[in-house]
């Protein structure tokens, strides 16, 4: 949830400007002056935006902005005032105000424009702390590295991806190893439909012209120019609303579109990357989505695997997200215990790549500086782990010509049940699982463990 503070000694103002913003899913502070304000920003952690009146009673609006700098917080800010003059804005942005607004101004722009600021803060915010492009593919896995060969072939066209996958597989990811392969110096900008009212999506997405609506003092181009000889990605395309996709339809077909509230025909070429966890095939039949546009959209279709299918992309991700916290929380890394290892290999993973790097985040905040022991995991992973065999009499055995040195007789029947079920399932590996009552990355383990090729 994002936390916006607003500060204006209007209690009208900041009334609308709170329900303006929780309606939108913000979690809002409201300050009546610039001394609460500063108290505020010093007590809360995480703000993400601030709104705030240029005259205060007591404290100036732009000396918010000299407080944010001395305490080296990154937060942007949009000042408003009703007695704007082109000095005083420009004033506002030489100490590094986001966007300078004059009173009166309708609730769309306002909030048109708290969020293209947010989404422009949050491009920039995406660099990697530790030096290493850490936003780059994990490609251990067979899967993955099919995947990346089609990514090759298709990055130098000029065709509409469509790239389809559970929620947190990393679809943005692959959409920007497309962009970046076929030359990374070109612009990559992307669009979340979801997390963008649907009135803003439109001006967001296509611009729109000086004076479209009350506010609009100068023209903005939109996601499509910006990226105009680049990539843009529409994130949860089947989210965008039926009245934009005509629109965008015609961007598809003729490389051209009008802004908002602008008569003037703009001609760009820029590649569209969608993706999605909808089924459109299911929208399409029930209305919601244009089936012209899906097939203008599909040209090319790429299905990102889910994690739990990507069993050897399991720990070289996890030690990823580990250097990536320690650079982000400024603090030593600490690698995965073997009982910790076997737990992440162990789950299914239903929230895929997201779901662990929150696991490793909650880990890593309470692994001690040794490492991330199995105790740090959530619980739901602990409870995955086998309770520790008893001691067990060793022995040395043949199977299938394969040597078990020192292997335990649990060791020897588990890889004898575990190759009769490969057997019956015809190597079948999701088979086999079904068939064991395991999950398939356990299955995998499994063959590792006991050095059983895929191979028959």
């Amino acid at each position: 949830m994002k936390r916006l503070l607003v500060v204006d000694d209007e209690r009208n103002m900041r009334d609308l400007l709170t329900i303006l913003f929780e309606s939108d899913g913000f979690e809002v502070y409201a300050a009546s002056s610039g001394e609460e304000a500063l108290t505020l920003i010093e007590k809360t952690a995480g703000l993400d935006l601030i709104i705030s009146d240029v005259r205060l009673p007591d404290v100036p609006g732009v000396q918010i902005l000299q407080h944010l700098r001395s305490l080296n917080l990154d937060v942007p800010v949009i000042l408003i005032t009703a007695y704007g003059t082109i000095e005083l804005a420009v004033d506002a942005m030489k100490r590094g105000a986001a966007e300078f607004v004059s009173k009166p101004f309708k609730k769309e722009f306002i909030r048109h424009l708290a969020h293209r600021v947010l989404n422009d803060a949050g491009k920039e915010a995406k660099h990697d702390p530790a030096g290493t492009d850490s936003r780059r593919l994990v490609v251990e896995s067979p899967v993955m590295q099919q995947l990346m060969r089609k990514v090759d072939l298709i990055a130098d066209t000029s065709s509409a991806v469509l790239l389809i996958g559970e929620s947190g597989v990393g679809k943005e990811m692959v959409a920007r190893a497309i962009h970046r392969a076929g030359g990374a110096d070109r612009p990559f900008m992307s669009l979340s439909c979801p997390a963008m009212p649907p009135s803003l999506i439109e001006s967001e997405l296509f611009g729109y012209g000086k004076g479209a609506f009350t506010g609009a003092t100068q023209s903005y181009p939109g996601k499509l120019s910006q990226a105009d000889g680049g990539t843009l990605m529409l994130d949860e395309i089947g989210d965008l609303p039926p009245e934009i996709q005509p629109k965008l339809l015609r961007f598809l077909e003729e490389h051209s579109f009008h802004p908002l509230g602008d008569n003037r025909t703009v001609h760009v070429r820029t590649r569209l990357i969608s993706a999605t966890n909808r089924n459109i095939e299911e929208m399409i039949a029930e209305g919601t989505f244009r089936e012209d546009l899906y097939y203008r959209i599909n040209t090319i279709t790429l299905e990102v695997p889910p994690l739990r299918e990507r069993f050897e992309d399991i720990l070289p991700l996890a030690n990823r997200f580990i250097e990536r916290i320690a650079a982000e929380q400024e603090k030593p890394a600490k690698r995965l215990t073997p009982p910790a290892e076997r737990a992440l290999l162990r789950h299914d993973w239903p929230g895929n790549v997201r779901e662990l790097r929150n696991v490793i985040e909650h880990a890593f905040v309470f692994a001690p500086e040794e490492g991330i022991r199995l105790e740090d995991l959530p619980p739901k992973l602990q409870e995955l782990s086998p309770p520790r065999p008893r001691s067990i009499p060793r022995t040395d055995s043949r199977e299938g010509g394969v040597a078990i040195n020192g292997a335990s007789k649990l060791d020897e029947a588990e890889r004898s049940l575990l190759l009769s079920a490969l057997a019956r399932t015809n190597w079948n590996v999701t088979a086999a699982a079904r068939e064991l009552g395991i999950s398939r990355n356990v299955i995998r383990y499994r063959m590792r463990k006991y050095g059983i090729s895929g191979d028959r």
